[in-house]
């Protein structure tokens, strides 16, 4: 085995180890609710399974034949979590989780069986449907605000389907070995990001326990006080740990009462408050809209738009030509 051979083996372990080890923390803090983030767990540990496989091939020892089941299992399983952490990402109540576990049968039939023959390829073809459609159905949504976290996980997909899709139809170690290392990099950045946005593992928290009916009524009103009183929406590096020092009450629990009085995350709650403010500049004066944008709180023009059209259906542009033509024919 060469160095170079050698450093990938150690790099692709440590990521096998860091994906599984994430994936198992998701599904667990879901506590098996189906929810978005149990299938993001579902798609991190179908990557590590397709990846070992991989793996296996540096090592210079026989190749295990359950890696290769595992392999095929992995990659069959990536499709179809990808597209249920889709649909829960855009609506968190959907129903007939036995219906949509279905999904997972070529997966578990694979394991069963042993095939493998042939299906890695059509493995490929399935993820490529799956990923085409859960893009599709996300974006073509009406009224819904994309999760942020959605965007970086479905171009990570992409590109690791790039990978999966250029090694099978390229023969060669070569070509192998940089799609292997491609996708490493980029499981790693998925990790990273997990690991550095605290903010994702709160909203996995604050599905797994309500708070009392009442708490979380008092909560969301300290925090409409405390906004429309201070205005603390017009920072733009708002955090939920800056609100809770201002309410005094747990993070955990603001989140928590957000989701449950009014089904939104705490990101969207805050940009409620700056779309208002927004409107009422839009009726009142002449500013351009990114200077607007800035002063409400707002991190970019396409914050704005994208936050302003999910509560109105219009861009800021369109509210301010409609507002002024109803206020002429008044």
């Amino acid at each position: 085995m060469s160095i170079w051979q050698s450093f990938l083996v150690v790099f692709c372990g440590l990521s096998l180890v860091q994906s599984i080890f994430l994936g198992t923390t998701l599904i667990l803090k879901d506590r098996f609710n189906f929810q978005a983030f149990f299938y993001l767990g579902i798609v991190l540990f179908g990557l590590a399974l397709r990846l070992a496989k991989s793996y296996f091939i540096f090592i210079p020892q026989s190749y295990p034949a359950w890696g290769a089941i595992a392999g095929a299992a992995g990659l069959w399983m990536i499709g179809p979590a990808f597209y249920l952490y889709s649909r829960h990402s855009i609506n968190t109540k959907l129903n007939s989780t036995l219906l949509y576990l279905a999904h997972f049968v070529p997966a578990i039939f694979i394991i069963l069986s042993g095939i493998t023959d042939y299906v890695y390829y059509v493995g490929i073809a399935q993820l490529a449907i799956y990923f085409a459609v859960s893009i599709y159905i996300t974006f073509r949504s009406e009224g819904v605000q994309i999760p942020k976290h959605f965007r970086v996980f479905a171009f990570s997909i992409g590109l690791i389907l790039l990978c999966f899709t250029v090694q099978a139809l390229i023969s060669g170690i070569e070509v192998y070995t940089l799609g292997l290392a491609f996708a490493i990099g980029i499981l790693y950045v998925l990790n990273y990001f997990i690991l550095k946005d605290s903010d994702f593992f709160q909203s996995v928290i604050k599905k797994s326990k309500n708070v009392d009916k009442h708490r979380a009524k008092k909560i969301t009103d300290d925090l409409d006080r405390v906004f429309t009183e201070k205005k603390l929406y017009n920072n733009r590096g708002l955090t939920i740990a800056l609100v809770a020092q201002q309410i005094k009450c747990p993070a955990y629990l603001i989140s928590q009462s957000i989701y449950q009085e009014q089904g939104i995350r705490f990101n969207e709650f805050v940009n409620k408050f700056r779309v208002q403010e927004a409107m009422e500049r839009l009726k009142s004066g002449n500013d351009k809209i990114e200077v607007i944008a800035r002063e409400v709180g707002f991190a970019s023009m396409s914050s704005l738009y994208e936050a302003f059209k999910k509560e109105t259906r219009r861009t800021p542009q369109e509210y301010r030509v409609e507002f002024n033509r109803s206020d002429e024919s008044r």
